[in-house]
């Protein structure tokens, strides 16, 4: 049973990554195709530094997101939108929690934030050797 599980985890973590080399493809076609300085010497390696630099940011990011909504920060606003919804529902009936009551409700189920934080940074660091080559094949 615990394989199983174990191996779920390892699938979701491939999936993510796959996804980043996936938004890195298309990033990268879409930056070498249109971009508008083509003046420049060794557009190819420009455009992969600048695709790696972007989702590996956006990966960073997202992780630091992920992490800030596990840890809590960000129980407040989702109380409120909850609550906003619950307003303009039919049902007159609804009885509001207590945010202390739907704080302690809420299940803190692990989530992926240290695999797009790894990815991120992995992207990142290989984003600083290509343009260190770029700045040095110039």
């Amino acid at each position: 049973m615990r394989f199983v599980s174990q191996l779920k985890d390892r699938t979701k973590d491939l999936i993510i990554i796959i996804l980043a080399l996936i938004l890195c493809t298309v990033i990268f076609f879409l930056r070498y195709r249109y971009n508008c300085a083509l003046l420049v010497s060794h557009p190819r390696l420009l455009a992969a530094c600048d695709t790696l630099f972007a989702v590996g940011f956006i990966y960073i990011l997202w992780g630091i997101i992920m992490y800030a909504t596990f840890k809590g920060a960000l129980d407040a606003f989702f109380y409120v939108i909850r609550n906003l919804i619950n307003n303009f529902k039919k049902d007159k009936n609804l009885v509001i929690t207590p945010y202390y009551d739907y704080v302690m409700s809420r299940k803190r189920t692990p989530n992926r934030f240290k695999t797009f934080l790894i990815s991120g940074g992995i992207l990142m660091v290989l984003s600083v050797i290509l343009m260190i080559l770029y700045l040095k094949v110039r």
